[in-house]
């Protein structure tokens, strides 16, 4: 039997370290070789599988003990070195598969047989073993082995499309006779998901639950939002006051709604903003008024005769709240998308003594503004357990995934892990196509680009039938058009809108200075983009909507931000270039906090299935994880011919004299660029440092010299001979064809 790695390992230890040829190790050396050799999750899986035929004299448990410890000392040398994050993932990876791979197959000592039985009605787990086509993971075995009694708190931290819903729906199989209640978020969801969990188990949404009891009392005065402009009218205590009247409501109510998400009874002073630009003593005043008008504002929503005060769905989900109800009829609990919810309704939930299980990604917490917390990490649990391999996506988009939580989110201990499906990272389009951006402004532009000037990338779709995720109608297009009409009208008249909220200023003027006083950022998006595009951007949304006016199923490009896209899954994802994260490439200077942006970075990420397009900022995320898609070759491999090689990097020629030649792979990115592949010259596979150069619109910076440790990950397999003289190791100010390094950066 022939490994082709192991071939290669052989010589290189030969030409670097021969004297482990020589001795016991030297089986042992060839094995770690190949490691640090493979270049996907796939490589180190086969190669553990071609160890483990029938006619190999390895042993089982041998080789996975190695692979363990290997496993250990990458990990070790990743958070304590910084070493290149892809070694240790691939080997993680590999033995996540190996080892649900073997209970599959094996069966017998499973946990399959441990279920703990005896409970009234419990079904056997086995049914779910050995034979079932459905597979279920060690992780999901493991919850559905847990025995549910009174008291217990269970939380599943399940990362982006590992089966989180498919888990819970079984456990609830396992107890016929209990009533589940399951709290969800989303409407749509919801409905769908009663469709395919069991008869035992009543899904609803936290509104549902609350409106049954209260919301029907206030329904006349429901309203889908509020502004600061709603609240003007029935300010109490205003008056003296230094500031606009539109930023003092903007105050009052942002006080309501931190009342409202909270599980506080009454208001307090902490529920006022505090960021205002005055004297400690002005700030004081100005808050206890704030605090006031919240009071009296408040009360005028909960009144059913009052019809000045319009009120939100969340205003009755607080008084069911107030309440302190009882949920009766149900023997559990289950919470979906956990880290979604606010204290208000958490508190509604664990006042139950029922059992609860919390379920959902730490990792996807993007509703702050809502009010939520992430319950996952604030509420103590009896038991906590995880599920951490995707169905959605394989190795190389998990990969991405994983480099995103650990460098932007520093979630160091929990890893994810791809299926042994296909998919890539290279820049092909395969499948439905979908864009997704931060903000509506860039997505806008992006539709724009695609449907009215058909500006194409090379991967893109030439024939556009596209939708945008959730239904054009939740853009907001039509409120643009009357803004835009309201910008073109004279000023002498008062511009005539069928939108009841625009209807209420009597120009343009007024309308900006409204939403820069109180920071509407969505009103203000939409004024951006009527100043953008002047007149013709009525023009441009008629043709926008004739061109995606498809169903999503049927549609070969979906545009949808980050925040619609959650709960999603597209076959090609490219990130547009507006995400408001920030990285540090240096591992031992990055912080070490987790920032809502960054999550949102990583939903995005996340819903790819097939094809994830890189964008500028996740390839820095992978610089930061010390990646540049760079991999030791054979050299015979990239040099057939006489002729020298040239380096991807600095465009030297050169003739590799060595058993290994690092070579960088080939990418597009989201912005059309191209990634130039190809080997590296000995110098540059070996410099110990590097200056990232940040492209802008005006100018070009290369910043000060960081450690390169992505290299020095390779430096003992491709770097120098011992016999070899020492290389220059000054770092170049400028390297026009490192074009790994190109990234974009915003102020």
């Amino acid at each position: 039997m022939t490994i082709p790695k192991a071939v290669d390992a052989e010589k290189v230890i030969s030409e670097r370290f021969p004297e482990f040829l020589k001795k016991e190790s030297k089986a042992w050396c060839i094995f770690a070789t190949v490691i640090l050799l493979s270049e996907t999750v796939k490589d180190v899986y086969h190669f553990y599988q071609s160890l483990m035929t029938a006619n190999s004299d390895c042993n089982r448990h041998d080789i996975t003990d190695a692979m363990y410890c290997v496993a250990s000392f990458l990990f070790h040398f990743k958070i304590t070195f910084g070493i290149n994050y892809g070694l240790h993932y691939r080997v993680y990876s590999a033995l996540y598969w190996m080892e649900n791979e073997s209970f599959t197959k094996e069966g017998e000592g499973s946990q399959t047989l441990k279920v703990v039985k005896g409970l009234p009605g419990q079904q056997s787990i086995h049914s779910y073993g050995v034979n079932s086509k459905l597979h279920l993971t060690n992780e999901q075995l493991r919850i559905l082995n847990h025995k549910l009694q009174p008291g217990n708190i269970l939380k599943i931290n399940a990362l982006a499309g590992t089966g989180k819903t498919t888990t819970i729906i079984h456990l609830a199989q396992l107890y016929p006779q209990m009533k589940f209640l399951n709290i969800m978020f989303n409407k749509a969801v919801c409905e769908e998901a009663k469709k395919r969990f069991p008869l035992n188990v009543t899904c609803k949404t936290a509104h549902s639950i609350a409106y049954a009891q209260w919301g029907f009392r206030l329904k006349h005065k429901l309203s889908s939002k509020l502004r600061p402009h709603d609240l003007v009218p029935d300010l109490e205590y205003y008056a003296g006051l230094s500031v606009p009247i539109h930023t003092h409501a903007k105050y009052v109510l942002s006080t309501v709604e931190a009342f409202i998400q909270s599980d506080d009874s009454k208001f307090l002073i902490d529920h006022v903003p505090n960021n205002f630009g005055q004297s400690l003593q002005a700030i004081a005043n100005h808050r206890s008024l704030i605090l006031k008008d919240a009071d009296q504002i408040w009360q005028k929503m909960i009144d059913k005769d009052n019809k000045s005060q319009r009120i939100t769905h969340d205003v009755y989900l607080k008084l069911y709240q107030l309440s302190k109800p009882k949920i009766i009829g149900y023997d559990c609990i289950m919470v979906d998308e956990a880290q979604d919810s606010n204290p208000a309704m958490l508190d509604i939930v664990m006042s139950q003594r029922l059992p609860v299980i919390l379920v959902g990604d730490p990792n996807q917490q993007i509703y702050g503004f809502r009010g939520a917390k992430n319950a996952l990490q604030n509420i103590r649990s009896t038991h906590t357990y995880c599920l951490t391999k995707s169905f959605r996506f394989g190795p190389e988009i998990a990969y991405i995934a994983s480099c995103c939580l650990e460098v932007l989110n520093s979630s160091i201990f929990t890893t994810l892990v791809g299926s042994k499906q296909p998919s890539c990272i290279d820049g092909k389009l395969i499948g439905q196509y979908a864009i997704i951006a931060r903000t509506n402004v860039q997505l806008f532009n992006e539709a724009f680009r695609l449907c009215v000037q058909k500006r194409f990338k090379s991967f893109e779709p030439q024939i556009i039938h596209g939708c945008f995720a959730g239904g054009i109608a939740s853009y907001g297009f039509d409120q643009i058009i009357e803004i835009s009409n309201m910008a073109n009208y004279p000023e002498k008249e008062p511009p005539k809108v069928r939108d009841k909220f625009l209807s209420k200023f009597r120009s343009y003027k007024a309308l900006t200075s409204y939403a820069r006083s109180v920071e509407d950022h969505d009103l203000l998006t939409k004024i951006e983009l009527v100043n953008q595009h002047g007149s013709q951007i009525i023009k441009y949304i008629e043709i926008i909507k004739e061109k995606c006016s498809h169903n999503i199923d049927l549609a070969n490009v979906v545009f949808t931000t980050a925040h619609k896209s959650k709960g999603l899954e597209f076959d090609t994802v490219c990130l547009t270039n507006d995400f408001f994260i920030s990285i540090d490439i240096d591992f031992l200077n990055r912080p070490r906090h987790k920032c809502e942006e960054n999550s949102i970075m990583y939903v995005a990420v996340t819903r790819a299935k097939k094809s994830l397009i890189l964008s500028d900022q996740l390839l820095k995320a992978c610089l930061g994880a010390q990646e540049k898609f760079e991999y030791p070759v054979r050299t015979t491999q990239v040099k057939t011919k006489e002729n020298p090689l040239r380096c991807v990097s600095c465009s030297t020629e050169f003739n590799p004299h060595t058993a290994l030649t690092l070579v960088r792979r080939e990418l597009i990115l989201a912005n059309g660029n191209i990634i130039e592949g190809g080997p590296l010259c000995i110098r540059c596979a070996s410099k110990t440092h590097f200056r990232p150069r940040h492209d802008m619109e005006a100018l070009v910076m290369y910043l000060d010299p960081l450690p390169d440790y992505a290299h020095r990950s390779m430096a003992a397999l491709v770097g120098p001979l011992p016999t070899d003289p020492p290389l220059d190791q000054d770092t170049e100010s400028f390297n026009e064809n490192g074009q790994v390094f190109h990234i974009n950066v915003f102020f």
